[in-house]
């Protein structure tokens, strides 16, 4: 087994997903700390303009900051509605830092725009590899083309080959339809 491999066996993903991860911590980050700048200027301000700004910029600190984490910690889980989550957050995450950069005072910020932006497409191009996408797929079944992940972003598509189905052998009888013997219990229904 190579590096990559055993790297992959012992953190539970693929290796690159960990550039989403620190991605996602560095936002959180940022976030408290334009939590933080917006918590003092709302303390000392009396314009009502100014407080409905930096009340918004908190409100989407603390949002954003929640969706962050919550997605840290699905990202491993192998399941495809984390690898949705990871993506619509970093383009939460994305939009966040659009709002701070418009409204805010960046000045004292730990990164700027365009460092977000980056780390933002790299996250989205690690997300969108066929790798990483095999990851969230339940084993034994094949990768879906990429126009389906994409589906899955805006809408829920109809994905019935991709659940776990369990299903009974079902026998013909005088009755109708009923459950075959399962180890040797008759499971048929009595009237």
């Amino acid at each position: 087994m190579d590096i990559r491999g055993k790297l992959k066996e012992s953190i539970g993903m693929p290796p690159l997903l960990l550039i989403v991860e620190v991605f996602m911590a560095i936002s959180v980050l940022r976030n408290l700390n334009m939590f933080g700048i917006a918590s003092f200027y709302l303390v000392d301000t009396d314009d009502p303009d100014m407080i409905i700004r930096y009340g918004s910029m908190i409100v989407i600190s603390v949002t954003t900051s929640v969706l962050a984490v919550k997605t840290m910690f699905g990202i491993p889980s192998r399941n495809r509605y984390s690898w949705r989550s990871t993506v619509r957050t970093t383009i939460f995450l994305v939009l966040s830092s659009i709002f701070y950069e418009v409204n805010g005072v960046t000045y004292m910020n730990l990164t700027t725009i365009e460092q977000i932006l980056i780390l933002a497409a790299v996250s989205m191009a690690v997300l969108m590899l066929p790798s990483t996408r095999a990851h969230f797929v339940p084993p034994m079944y094949e990768v879906p083309r990429l126009g389906w992940w994409l589906r899955l972003c805006l809408l829920r598509p109809n994905d019935r080959h991709h659940r776990y189905e369990f299903s009974e052998k079902m026998e013909e009888s005088a009755n109708g339809i009923v459950p075959a013997e399962v180890n040797g219990a008759d499971t048929s229904r009595s009237s």
